[in-house]
Order: C-alpha cells, then structure tokens, then sequence
C-alpha cells in the first residue's frame, strides 16, 4: 500500500492574518479571522483534506479544524505520526517566518485538528507564534 504524507498548505490560515492588521485588540484579529475562514469554509485543499471551521478558544487561541476523507477507498495509507509531525513543523515553520504574523502584539496559539470522515480524532498539534 503507498504511504502519503500529508502536504497541506499552511499558509492558507496565515494569509488571512493579512486583513486584519489595524489597530485592534489581538483577540479583535482573531476573531476576524475566524469569521473569513468560517465564511469561506469549508475549503478544499486537495482531494482529501478540507478546511471545516475556525473558532476562537480562550486567550488568544485560534482552532482550525480539517478533515481527512477519501484516503482509504483510494487504498493509501497514512503514517498518521509522521504527518503529525511534518504538519507541525511547516505550520511553525510559517509562522515564524510570514510577515503577516507581525499584527499580533502577543504571541497566539494556532491549534490544528485533523478528523476522519466519520468526525473521529486522527491527529492534532499546536503551535505558537513568537513575540516581535
């Protein structure tokens, strides 16, 4: 069986840091990305993966949540620990370098939630991004 890793675009989530750069309270920006990613979900990365929803936790937390469909009935295979860690380390990766991130006076966590089609937990992993 062919194992896949995961290559899902980051960015995407990050972009929208974009738009609300202003005067606004950190918590404000969050929220407002929240609502675009909410607005324009459920987005389509590839043949399997999709961008459900964004919520806004405590703080200055943002959940992104996807789901992951379709892998099996194409007789694929993921290493659910490698993809876990890959993710992570490009989502990291990103924000640490995206100037867009620079709206955000305080550092936020940026959590991700991959579920399968049935809304059972495959992986999740959590980030920061770092204080300008």
């Amino acid at each position: 069986m062919k194992k896949i890793v995961l290559n899902i675009a980051v960015a995407f989530g990050v972009v929208l840091f974009v738009g609300c750069a202003g005067e606004t309270s950190d918590r404000k920006k969050l929220e407002e990305v929240a609502r675009e990613v909410n607005r324009m979900a459920p987005k389509k990365f590839d043949k399997y993966t999709t961008l459900d929803s964004a919520a806004v936790g405590q703080d200055l937390e943002l959940t992104y949540y996807y789901t992951l469909d379709g892998i099996e009935e194409d007789g694929l295979d993921i290493d659910v620990d490698m993809a876990q860690k890959q993710l992570k380390q490009q989502a990291q990766a990103t924000v640490d370098t995206i100037k867009a991130m620079a709206i955000f006076k305080r550092p936020v966590m940026l959590h991700y939630k991959y579920n399968d089609a049935d809304g059972d937990k495959m992986f999740e992993y959590t980030i920061k991004t770092k204080q300008k």
